[in-house]
């Protein structure tokens, strides 16, 4: 593959485009400027691109199974309630209007709703290592490689009281989704990177607002209604 490609895309035919603003503290370089340029930069030593490891397994061990405290099944509605030993709540019921398909919710009660002024837009911060996935162990083009080729989604969405994990996808690729969320829940990694991003986009977003008629009068009717809460 590595010699097709060197054959097909020889760096001696090329085309070289500079795009530039037009400003008059921006020079247009010359001719023999971009073409020194491109010299230097064909002339550098490049060595051999290699791929991380791909993992293959998301769990160091398998964490042991939850105890069921209580269950009941709620025979008009068809729903299987159940209340484990660490009060965490499940409701199961079966559907088959969708062959071979299993949808699973994790809600975690909170977030926004329990913000401060002072704290505003800390958990969307928090959830970023959830839209996209990465722990201490693996970054998240680690976990993308990982999940790739099996049948299932992760994603994860903020409401104004919850944070929500949702795992989609056929029964038999399933565990490899809850595995996923396993660890997502309990090491999840906030990447700099992808702060800086959210914080550019988030002043970028405010200012665009401040001249947008329809956007001004949501948020005063969003302050109406909740009685000039810093949140909304």
């Amino acid at each position: 593959v590595t010699s097709m490609f060197a054959r097909r895309f020889a760096p001696e035919a090329q085309t070289t485009v500079v795009i530039l603003p037009q400003r008059a503290d921006v020079p247009v370089p010359s001719q023999d400027e971009v073409l020194a340029v491109m010299r230097a930069a064909r002339n550098r030593p490049l060595a051999p691109w290699h791929s991380a490891e791909r993992p293959t397994a998301l769990l160091e061990e398998v964490p042991a199974a939850g105890a069921i405290a209580e269950e009941a099944h709620d025979a008009v509605l068809d729903v299987t309630h159940v209340t484990f030993a660490n009060n965490v709540r499940l409701h199961y019921r079966f559907m088959d209007f969708k062959k071979d398909h299993v949808t699973v919710a994790i809600t975690l009660a909170g977030g926004k709703i329990r913000e401060t002024e002072a704290q505003r837009g800390i958990t969307a911060v928090a959830v970023l290592p959830l839209m996209e996935p990465a722990t201490s162990r693996f970054s998240s083009t680690a976990l993308r490689d990982y999940m790739t080729g099996r049948k299932v989604r992760v994603r994860a969405t903020m409401t104004d009281d919850a944070i929500e994990l949702h795992i989609s996808g056929t029964p038999d690729a399933l565990k490899a989704g809850l595995e996923l969320a396993h660890v997502l829940l309990r090491d999840a990694k906030i990447d700099p990177a992808s702060v800086a991003l959210w914080e550019q986009q988030q002043l970028q977003a405010l200012e665009a607002r401040q001249n947008q008629v329809q956007d001004r009068t949501l948020e005063a009717a969003a302050l109406v209604l909740s009685g000039n809460d810093p949140r909304m």
